[in-house]
């Protein structure tokens, strides 16, 4: 998520957030600071929970993410490998890519949730066809984007990965049974999350990662707004439905909250990749945070128990404290 600078006297940013700030100091010219929306004790949690994991099953990549439903603020974000800037020379190169943006897959029995929002509702033309209609597909589409599918997040940092629904202009009944069993599209983590905060909070916003900015000889820090573009309320009914979708669990404290977790082989055409994913929303009732853990491993790793439910949970007995 840092990112690098260049080596020469400029000091020019070349990626993630040093690539951000030094455009951003370009316009400005007098931009001194700026202010993320990352919690320390959170960031702090969760580099803990994929540091040990990391270490105990040697996974090819870990990653996640921590957000605020109520704001889209992102509140903390962790992936290993990483990198050591004093040390570009022996440096994997997926350590400096932002995987919690750039990696998008299929999102199999992740996706349950969102498909569960999007198929047609009774009452609706769609429905009484079936999604295996032109009528209901193009239904199923259209709530499918409600949760964000197919879109940018709306973090400024780039690249972000945006996978385009394929069957935008030709729905068809087996493009749709793909996508409600989360093949026939694909997310990123930051994308999936995002939806998820829309089903827990009722409304789609996009995710915030910068708070607010300190203008050089400026008394005041001014306060990024919240984008106002972007936001629209779900369906209620459809949404209390999704949810359905969730487990719900209670912490030794008694705080309710939802866990879904599922495992799934990735049959990429350029890399075949075995996942474990573990969602988390806290509490159950008027959510203030959704969690979302991936591990991705080597199909020969797909015998092995890589309990990302367990850490997550571990993580959210912490955060719950």
């Amino acid at each position: 998520m840092l990112g690098l600078v260049s080596l020469d006297d400029e000091k020019r940013g070349l990626f993630g957030l040093e690539a951000l700030i030094y455009r951003q100091r370009l316009k400005r010219n007098r931009l001194e600071k700026i202010f993320l929306t990352i919690d320390m004790a959170k960031q702090d949690i969760l580099e803990e929970a994929v540091s040990g994991l990391e270490k105990k099953y040697l996974p090819r990549h870990i990653y996640a993410i921590i957000a605020d439903p109520r704001s889209g603020d992102i509140l903390a974000l962790a992936q290993r490998p990483t990198f050591n800037p004093g040390r570009r020379g022996s440096t994997d190169p997926y350590s400096t890519r932002n995987l919690v943006l750039e990696n998008n897959f299929w999102p199999g029995p992740m996706s349950r949730p969102l498909a569960t929002y999007a198929e047609p509702p009774p009452g609706a033309e769609g429905h009484a066809y079936g999604t295996e209609s032109s009528h209901g597909a193009r239904e199923f589409h259209d709530r499918l984007m409600h949760l964000g599918a197919g879109q940018s997040c709306g973090i400024l940092l780039r690249p972000e990965s945006v996978y385009r629904l394929p069957f935008l202009e030709d729905c068809n009944g087996i493009s749709i049974k793909k996508c409600e069993e989360g093949y026939g599209f694909k997310m990123t983590a930051a994308q999936l999350v995002r939806g998820y905060c829309a089903l827990s909070d009722g409304h789609l916003r996009k995710l915030r990662l910068f708070d607010s900015i300190k203008i050089h000889d400026d008394s005041e820090t001014r306060k990024l707004p919240v984008p106002d573009s972007g936001i629209a309320a779900l369906d209620e009914e459809a949404r209390r439905h999704s949810m359905t979708t969730f487990n719900r669990k209670t912490t030794a404290s008694g705080m309710e909250y939802l866990l879904k977790s599922a495992s799934w082989n990735l049959h990429d055409p350029y890399s075949e990749r075995w996942l474990e994913a573990t969602a988390c929303i806290l509490p159950a009732v008027e959510s203030e945070t959704v969690v979302l853990l991936i591990m991705e491993a080597d199909p020969h790793q797909e015998d092995e128990v890589m309990p990302t439910e367990t850490a997550a949970e571990d993580a959210i007995r912490q955060i719950s404290k």
